[in-house]
């Protein structure tokens, strides 16, 4: 039967500004699934990149053809282990077929000794040499193409819009960018607590620092497209930087320091290093007052 589709989405392009605008299609299945929840169809008109994956491969595996004979690729296995390297790193597997055959690689020699002359005699030499075969299966590209862009969502919501579950799904690989934050940043590791509820204050403490950090970084970001400001340098060699986060804001930080001068063991005077510029200007980004780091004033 005729799907239903209607359009839940129009989402401009993420990766270039000029490409089209990604547009979603959804529909609800009238069957649930075993357990009873909803089955959610979308369809997206940016389609899978496969046939990107298959000319890579492709070029990839005409670059091998040369170096077959070479060092390493003189064996058929040598030259398959290589081909099935390039088919996995490609993600192309499934749609090119490649097999190794036996060729003969023909070259002349001199027949005997001495400078060679218009009456020296050559013989022939052959040597069984690796040739490297690929075809595209044309058959599984033209099913897989039947399906692109095709995917189903199963939910308990039962009301929830269609669009607004495609929305929160979408957004999930931000949820994990936080994860990988917890193991990379605050670099969260196992510990030999006995009580639970020890485990849990460990897990709270990071969890707070968690949340810091992702304030830090939509302050800044937000202020940053209020006042216009596409990039700030800060990164190494005063590289631009577009989306600001959290580790890089405390990294610009990180060398503040405060010294105490001392005579005869006595303290004379306390004071700290001062702001560059754009530490001035992150902080009035971040709302927080350049007051705080008054370093030329004496500090009590």
């Amino acid at each position: 039967h005729t799907i239903p589709w209607e359009e839940v989405w129009r989402r401009p392009p993420i990766r270039r500004k000029h490409d089209p605008p990604d547009i979603f299609r959804g529909c609800e299945s009238p069957l649930r699934s075993a357990e009873g929840y909803r089955i959610l169809w979308y369809h997206s008109s940016n389609q899978q990149t496969r046939q990107s994956r298959i000319e890579r491969a492709v070029a990839e595996l005409q670059f091998l053809q040369h170096r077959v004979g070479a060092r390493r690729l003189k064996e058929p296995e040598q030259v398959e282990e290589a081909a099935a390297r390039i088919l996995r790193t490609m993600e192309a597997e499934r749609w090119v077929e490649v097999r190794v055959e036996i060729g003969e690689e023909v070259s002349f020699r001199q027949a005997g000794p001495g400078r060679p002359g218009r009456k020296t005699a050559y013989r022939r030499v052959s040597r069984p040499k690796p040739k490297l075969v690929w075809k595209v299966r044309e058959e599984t590209v033209a099913y897989d193409a039947k399906i692109d862009g095709l995917f189903p969502l199963i939910t308990d919501l039962a009301k929830t819009p269609l669009r607004q579950v495609l929305v929160w799904y979408k957004y999930q690989p931000r949820l994990e960018k936080r994860f990988e934050q917890l193991k990379t940043v605050l670099r969260v590791r196992p510990v030999c607590l006995k009580k639970v509820e020890r485990v849990e204050a460990y897990c709270l403490l990071y969890y707070i620092a968690l949340v810091v950090e992702a304030l830090i970084e939509r302050q800044i970001r937000q202020a940053m497209k209020r006042k216009r400001i596409r990039m700030l340098p800060l990164y190494p060699e005063k590289r631009l930087c577009r989306a600001p986060t959290a580790e890089r804001v405390l990294e610009l930080f990180g060398n503040i320091r405060r010294h105490r001068l001392l005579k005869q063991k006595k303290e004379v005077r306390r004071f700290r290093d001062d702001l560059s510029r754009l530490q001035r200007k992150v902080l009035r980004l971040l709302g927080v007052r350049t007051a705080a780091y008054d370093f030329n004033a004496r500090e009590n």
